[in-house]
């Protein structure tokens, strides 16, 4: 099969009533990070399928492995760009395509916490860019490590740390001492090696490999196709823009480094569906009044608003009203909607068992918009492109395998 159609194929054998799930176990970026790992001999967690690998490395398995995630570049939107940025074209014409599914949801909180434990999200119990916290009647922010209006949660709660937000420890903890690691990302995030703009991309990255040395991984992070996406969706002219500057930047630092005991890997997290901002859905209007009555309470009297995202919300329903809050949904929302158990049973936060700290986490319904957004706030709800439901454009994601040695393959077609 060509990419394309192994593409298809993921995606059918993954949809069950228009719902994307993450192919968990095989296919799925939760296996990206113990397959980088386990390719230089260390065991961390879950790795994609032999027969995957296989393709990727293209013969002789590396001594190091660099990956490069495009945050928010999805499947279909690489299938878009391609033809229209020649730096693009040229990786994909040296490389080998593979698709994956993301994690569910389909966000960076959730897939990059999972890259960073080699976990899954019932294991590391992030699940949305807005997460509630029981233990401290709180909406957070797992990434930035805020509440929502910014306070540093290490001001508003002093015992509670970046450990008990995110459970399970650090892949690269695991992987030592046989490998060695270094991160590249925004200097504004923080990183082993950080970068300003994409001018200090790759430099930083380059820096960041010719350091590490054998038996390493360098892992780096590109945000300004997400952002860009979020603010003018994918098919606008400053998107392109962006695309194609973010992939100038990877073929330099490609040509750079590249050696035949290297493996480029250059993958995204999540892709991104494009909304329109004038029927994007706001519950703040009058028509939910109902369904906020009934979300539950904090301890002084205050709603318990809806966490997750635009394309993902978990409502914290009291005791005895969620068949009315499902009523106001089915007759307002086109949305699949889940009970918490529901979704548990699906796996979509991972297989296995999960446990109670990571269920008080979750909504008691999950809401999954089909295709608008729907949200609280003005600057979510103003965004274009969106992503963290179910939708083959949120969930697909690309993976490509670079190495000297492999660039005498014929091209692959998407």
């Amino acid at each position: 099969m060509t990419p394309s159609e192994r593409a298809a194929w993921l995606v059918e054998r993954q949809t069950e009533a228009g719902f994307v799930t993450p192919a968990y176990g095989g296919r799925c970026f939760a296996g990206l990070p113990g397959t980088c790992y386990a390719l230089l001999g260390a065991d961390v967690g879950p790795t994609l399928p032999a027969s995957v690998v296989d393709r990727l490395i293209g013969g002789t398995p590396p001594e190091r492995v660099v990956v490069v995630v495009v945050d928010g570049f999805g499947w279909d939107q690489l299938t878009r760009e391609r033809g229209r940025h020649s730096s693009l074209d040229r990786l994909l014409d040296v490389g080998r395509l593979e698709p994956l599914t993301s994690t569910f949801p389909s966000e960076t909180a959730a897939a990059m916490t999972t890259f960073r434990t080699a976990a899954y999200p019932h294991e590391h119990g992030v699940v949305g860019w807005f997460q509630y916290v029981a233990s401290l009647e709180r909406v957070v922010l797992p990434l930035p490590f805020t509440t929502v209006d910014g306070t540093p949660l290490s001001t508003v709660a002093p015992g509670f740390d970046r450990a008990t937000l995110f459970r399970g420890n650090a892949a690269v903890e695991r992987a030592r001492p046989g490998v060695t690691t270094a991160t590249v990302r925004p200097a504004a995030i923080g990183a082993d090696y950080p970068y300003e703009g994409l001018d200090g991309f790759a430099p930083s990255l380059a820096a960041a490999v010719d350091a590490a040395g054998s038996s390493s991984v360098v892992t780096a992070y590109v945000p300004q196709v997400d952002a860009v996406a979020h603010r003018v969706g994918t098919r606008a002219g400053d998107y392109h823009e962006t695309v194609g500057a973010v992939f100038d930047a990877i073929v330099e630092t490609v040509d750079d480094v590249a050696d035949d005991r290297t493996l480029f890997l250059v993958t995204a997290d999540h892709g991104h569906v494009d909304t329109d901002p004038t029927t994007n859905v706001d519950l703040r209007d009058d028509r939910f009044d109902r369904l906020w009555e009934t979300f539950r309470r904090r301890s002084d009297g205050t709603v318990v608003p809806p966490t997750g995202s635009p394309r993902q919300l978990h409502l914290h329903v009291r005791d005895g009203a969620r068949d009315e809050a499902r009523t106001v949904i089915d007759r307002h929302l086109d949305a699949h909607v889940f009970d918490q158990s529901e979704a548990i049973e699906h796996e979509l936060w991972g297989p296995g068992d999960s446990d109670e700290a990571f269920r008080s986490r979750l909504g008691d319904l999950l809401v999954v918009p089909r295709e608008r957004g729907v949200w609280y706030g003005d600057d979510e709800l103003a965004q274009i492109g969106m992503h963290g439901g179910a939708t083959r454009a949120e969930m697909l994601v690309p993976l490509l395998g670079i190495t000297p040695s492999g660039r005498s393959e014929p091209p692959h077609e998407t």
